[in-house]
């Protein structure tokens, strides 16, 4: 840094940031040119913020100096570096994009655009509506995805952007702290982690995790800090042993110990159910080698030495992540019967894994490889521009890339061996919408391995799924039916719900009035007005009422709450229909009702608005209503949950028809095991047509659990009928 120009910095900068010993590194594979620029952006930002009081516990050019020093640690080039100095400076309108174009040229002028653009990432948090409405809001991530596609360092400077707001958080208020840390969590870490940048991923989950748990955090970290020395040795010890043998097979290698970040501990602790004490590898060492065979043979080696545990070994070589991660995970009973996990992959996977999309910028002077990586990361960010076209509405657009973003991810294999990603929880019904549209209208079943499995199977990593199709399609209306977990996709339902609604008008009174006789003929209810039922859910007439639930406009999980009284006997609706409840002290007196702008059901997530009569509207978490609501922060809005204070149960007799088979009890005992129903009695007996007739006596809490039981008993291959049987 040139010494005449420290005169523009203030003393208080110049006395709290290292420019000299900064800018000197700052040089090292650089040309004097773009390290000329960088020096020009760095000083007009220190000339007009000259006399700004710090902001959060520091001045603005330590905040622009942090920011920038953690791009150029990711290997980003000089026009990354210059528009991450400048962008804050028109967000405070201190200078115009035409003037930094004048100056820096259009490229930087460019990226700073883009980084404004990124603004949008914190709405997507807070749900799919604001007071301007989901059309602009899903122009906004459209631009916001675009500048990702068009220069995916608009992002990286978004990301050390809040990775430095997170080093800060100590000096905001607890509820800025929380509420910054959720959002880090929910959005940020995952972008993080789908661009590939470990880095800064683990760092962010850390950080949130110690905002939102501390306890927790506390306790992790605690435990790690006591027993660090003896830590550290056994992990030299291991070390050291790995080498040498590694050595004596003729492998060169780095071996290094790898830290066990506190948020991936407590994320096992989570899953597994475990204390802190019970999570045995926190102890971890990473190999690298030069190449990917070398990977393979160091495997060999490290499991000849020590017995590897059954079912720890992953290779997300043969098999990369979503973010294109590449790396063998083992885990081994090593030296004193301790657990140590083992990470082994080559140099260059290293540095994919902890720079991501930002390690295209290390190679970008004459390697072509790099750019193919760099592609594959970004594929999926092009996709989602082409999903604004596919999706029916602009909710749907953003659910379905918040899901793409933040969803876990199973890796299916097809018939020819290809790999195909899919979120956590997908069923055959989603992969074969993922496929192609075509295949998912004509799914008709799935040969799971080889073996024929419910449409409504969860699939598995490392599952081959071959797609039974029907001659023409057949979409089944009953798949957007939650309860019954065929569809997990908001692409698959998009499809679905589409081709239902290019139906006629007719089909979709039939399909209705079809759902509905076969719902009140499984729970055994004579003698209901459907006209009155229409009103009740404010339909002018029946047909509308039919066509609205045929159309999946209107649940049937809806129309089940209404029936209740139906079904079991009146003393018992007050207390078996869960009714909402102030979870406020000293707001018990306000009388209480469900909202029919959302008509939230028991079991939905709810929030509750304080009207000016004294009354609670109690809405659905995601209504729209609430979501202006919260981004206007009103205050009137209070926390409420459903009145679950009883523990009544509630006999049913159920009868069951079906041709018999091998297997059957055991798959309707499986169904109410999985809805927690328990059975009280069974009586089974088979004529001589080989018909099974079951008589089964049932405790349920209400009747949505045993509709959605009944209905999942009826999808079962083999069943004539299935109803609840009523005393004469």
């Amino acid at each position: 840094m040139k010494h005449n120009t420290l005169d523009i910095l203030s003393p208080e900068d110049t006395q709290a940031l290292p420019l000299e010993q900064w800018f000197s590194t700052l040089g090292k594979g650089r040309d004097n040119e773009a390290l000329d620029t960088i020096e020009q952006a760095f000083l007009l930002a220190a000339k007009k913020y000259r006399g700004w009081p710090k902001k959060g516990g520091e001045l603005p050019l330590q905040r622009i100096f942090t920011i920038v020093d953690s791009l150029h640690k990711l290997n980003l080039d000089a026009d990354a570096l210059v528009a991450a100095t400048l962008y804050t400076l028109v967000a405070d309108d201190l200078i115009s994009l035409k003037k930094i174009k004048k100056q820096f040229g259009k490229k930087v002028a460019s990226l700073v655009e883009g980084v404004s653009k990124m603004s949008f990432i914190n709405e997507l948090k807070y749900g799919t509506q604001n007071s301007i409405g989901t059309q602009e809001q899903t122009e906004n991530l459209r631009k916001m995805i675009l500048a990702m596609v068009e220069d995916v360092r608009v992002m990286l400077i978004k990301l050390a952007e809040r990775l430095h707001d997170m080093r800060m958080l100590k000096h905001l208020p607890e509820t800025q702290q929380r509420r910054i840390a959720r959002e880090t969590l929910d959005i940020f870490a995952p972008l993080a982690n789908r661009l590939g940048i470990w880095q800064i991923k683990w760092e962010l989950e850390d950080m949130a995790l110690r905002y939102l748990k501390p306890d927790v955090y506390k306790r992790i970290a605690g435990r790690l800090e006591g027993r660090r020395d003896n830590r550290e040795k056994y992990i030299e010890t291991m070390i050291d042993l790995i080498q040498k043998r590694l050595k004596q097979a003729g492998i060169k290698a780095e071996v290094a110990g790898r830290p066990k970040h506190i948020y991936s501990i407590w994320n096992k602790m989570k899953q597994k159910n475990l204390e802190v004490h019970q999570v045995h590898d926190k102890l971890a060492v990473r190999v690298l080698v030069d190449t990917e065979a070398e990977c393979y043979t160091a495997l060999g080696v490290v499991h000849k030495a020590f017995p590897p545990i059954h079912g720890e070994f992953d290779d997300y070589i043969a098999s990369p992540k979503n973010n294109d991660y590449k790396s063998l995970h083992t885990a081994v009973i090593a030296e004193d019967q301790q657990v140590l996990e083992v990470q082994l992959r080559t140099h260059d996977m290293h540095y994919n894994s902890e720079f991501g999309v930002a390690a295209h910028w290390r190679y970008k002077e004459g390697r072509s490889d790099s750019d193919k990586v760099f592609d594959q990361k970004l594929e999926w960010l092009r996709q989602v521009l082409t999903w604004q076209e596919e999706e029916s509405n602009a909710i749907d657009f953003i659910e379905r890339f918040k899901s793409e973003l933040l969803e876990k991810r199973v890796y299916i294999l097809s018939p020819k061996g290809q790999i195909i990603d899919l979120p956590h929880g997908s069923t055959p019904i989603d992969y074969a919408y993922h496929i192609h549209t075509e295949l998912g209208h004509r799914c008709r079943g799935a040969l799971i391995n080889t073996h024929a499995l419910p449409l409504n199977y969860i699939l598995k990593t490392g599952d081959k799924v071959e797609i039974l199709k029907s001659k023409e399609p057949s979409p089944r209306r009953h798949w957007l039916d939650c309860r019954l977990g065929y569809i997990k996709t908001s692409r698959a339902r998009t499809r679905v719900r589409q081709w239902l609604k290019q139906r006629d008008s007719g089909q979709h009174i039939a399909d209705g009035r079809s759902a509905l006789d076969k719902e009140l003929e499984r729970l055994n209810i004579t003698g209901l007005d459907l006209n009155d039922l229409a009103k009740h859910f404010d339909y002018d007439d029946l047909d509308s009422f039919l066509a609205a639930l045929g159309r999946d406009d209107l649940r049937m999980g809806q129309i089940i709450n209404v029936l209740t009284e139906k079904v079991f006997p009146n003393k018992h609706v007050s207390s078996l229909y869960k009714t909402p409840s102030n979870a406020v002290q000293g707001y018990d007196r306000y009388r209480m009702y469900t909202a029919t702008c959302c008509k939230p059901i028991p079991d939905d997530e709810i929030i509750g608005h304080l009207n000016p009569d004294g009354s609670i509207a109690v809405h659905h978490q995601t209504c729209n209503k609430v979501l202006h609501w919260q981004q206007e922060k009103d205050e009137y809005l209070l926390p409420v949950m459903w009145n679950d204070s009883h523990n009544d149960s509630y006999p049913v007799d159920i009868e069951v028809h079906a041709d018999d088979r091998f297997g059957l009890l055991h798959d309707i005992s499986g169904i109410l095991t999985e809805e927690h129903i328990n059975v009280r009695r069974v009586d089974t007996c088979t004529n001589a047509e080989q018909v099974a007739t079951l008589a089964l006596v049932l405790e349920v809490k209400d009747l949505r659990q045993l509709s959605r039981a009944l209905e999942k008993v009826d999808n079962l291959s083999n069943i004539i009928s299935v109803h609840r049987k009523v005393s004469q």
